[in-house]
């Protein structure tokens, strides 16, 4: 995808020249604040990972329990590549504010301890690179690519170039005040939003949950069997519910160090906010 967006020639547009044509004029839809926001967050993951060569398996903004949405990527990730991906949470969604930034950190500063760096070493970098490559598709191409995940709800990696294709076109349309020939061309069209889930029962596959308070769940999947997974505090980066001493969110009575987690008992008489 370049840069520059492409002129719209001025010729009749035809059924067969819209890429899925299920979606209908993207400025006749109407959602809420917080469904574009997770759309647009979901969709810097999807974007930043693309341009490393790396197409997600499936996404999905339907909300699930307190998880607002989530990403599935094919195959093992290596760290430092995954550490763009996760940073690209930051990034700006478009629409709202980025959420989820203590969370970003978090997995980072995981990955680097891992790895045997300072954890948070490689923060300043990571979302340097995540938001080149999500800022290399245009600003108007992301937005409308937003707006077609949040109608759909779930798509597979496989239609990335047809949702791309889709924004663009309606990017220059709209530049170019032709948004009638693509009305002209849908009206009367049945507009349906069921899509038939992809099952991922085989293979290896990464799923990146984003929950409403910021926080992540890693959830790494081979052969349909869940070999790891991860939920990372929002607040102190705090794994499984281990948390710092100091963590408002923890209720578990369980604090992490470096040679693991251990128990502590909390004094009750202390004054807690």
């Amino acid at each position: 995808m370049k840069e520059e967006m492409s002129s719209m020639p001025d010729t009749k547009l035809e059924f067969n020249d819209i890429p899925l044509p299920e979606v209908p004029p993207l400025h006749q839809l109407n959602f809420s604040l917080e469904l574009l926001n997770t759309a647009g967050h979901e969709l810097n993951h999807i974007l930043a990972a693309w341009q490393m060569g790396i197409i997600f398996e499936s996404a999905s903004v339907i909300k699930e329990g307190n998880s607002l949405g989530r990403t599935v990527f094919n195959g093992d990730i290596n760290p430092e590549t995954f550490q763009i991906i996760a940073a690209a949470g930051s990034v700006n969604p478009l629409f709202g504010s980025a959420r989820g930034y203590a969370a970003d950190n978090a997995q980072i500063a995981l990955i680097d301890f891992m790895q045997g760096r300072r954890p948070g070493a490689s923060r300043f970098f990571a979302v340097a690179k995540a938001e080149a490559n999500i800022n290399k598709v245009p600003l108007p191409v992301r937005m409308n690519a937003a707006k077609i995940l949040a109608f759909l709800g779930e798509v597979s990696g496989e239609n990335l170039g047809k949702i791309l294709a889709r924004a663009e076109l309606e990017a220059n349309l709209q530049k170019e005040n032709k948004l009638h020939l693509l009305e002209r061309v849908l009206v009367g069209r049945k507009i349906s939003a069921d899509q038939e889930k992809k099952e991922t029962a085989t293979g290896k596959y990464t799923v990146i949950d984003y929950y409403m308070d910021g926080s992540y769940g890693i959830t790494r999947i081979s052969n349909g069997v869940t070999i790891e997974k991860i939920i990372i505090c929002s607040r102190c980066g705090g794994k499984n519910g281990q948390h710092h001493p100091d963590c408002k969110n923890n209720q578990s009575g369980l604090i992490f160090t470096r040679e693991g987690q251990k128990d502590i008992k909390k004094d009750e008489d202390k004054p807690t906010v």
